[in-house]
């Protein structure tokens, strides 16, 4: 059995299934031509050329389903493309308000189960997404600039409170030195801290 042979039946078979309206005459016609070049009887022949046909058709069926999945992406990269031109657009209309509140949200958005909003945020904070938001308010004017700083919960208002109180005292000391100093003089605001950095409330001391 030829291998030209095979090559032209293949040939044909793939133009009979682009004409479908004349495929079971062209697919007759294609099984009788390879009998005659091979001499194979035409049962044999007939069931070759099924056998393609079924392959062929397989193949124009995953052909079929990648480019679908390709078109999907293609519009998914446009669609991409144009929020990412709306967002532009508004990042130049914006205030430093209006990016903060659109931060915050997002990260709120995106917050995982047991996350805190401050975690959830300083995670956003780190995405493609986020490091674009924050570059749009850093680029606003000087005068208008206000680093964008997530809420802080009642016992990271007490610590920043407390350091304050103590660096004013001795501003020798550093942050570091000072919340060291804080977490000593007010019992129990370390373990606070740690109990909402988990999510959770800290509980009453017995």
């Amino acid at each position: 059995m030829s291998e030209h042979a095979i090559e032209a039946m293949e040939k044909a078979v793939d133009v009979a299934l682009a004409d479908p309206a004349n495929i079971v005459s062209r697919l007759t016609k294609v099984a009788s031509e390879y009998a005659g070049s091979t001499g194979v009887s035409p049962g044999y022949a007939a069931w070759i050329v099924a056998d393609t046909v079924k392959k062929a058709a397989s193949e124009h069926a995953e052909a079929a389903v990648r480019a679908k999945a390709e078109a999907l992406a293609a519009a998914e990269r446009a669609a991409a493309a144009k929020e990412q031109l709306k967002e532009s657009a508004m990042a130049k209309e914006a205030t430093r308000e209006d990016i903060n509140n659109l931060m915050h949200k997002r990260a709120e958005e995106l917050r995982a189960d047991g996350e805190t909003p401050q975690q959830a945020f300083a995670k956003y904070m780190e995405t493609p997404e986020g490091l674009n938001w924050y570059r749009a308010y850093k680029r606003l004017p000087a005068a208008e600039y206000t680093a964008p700083i997530a809420k802080l919960s009642n016992a990271q208002e007490t610590l920043a409170a407390k350091v304050a109180e103590i660096r004013k005292a001795d501003p020798r000391l550093t942050p570091q030195q000072a919340a060291a100093k804080a977490y000593d003089s007010t019992p129990g605001l370390l373990r606070k801290l740690m109990v909402e950095a988990r999510g959770g409330d800290a509980p009453e001391a017995a």
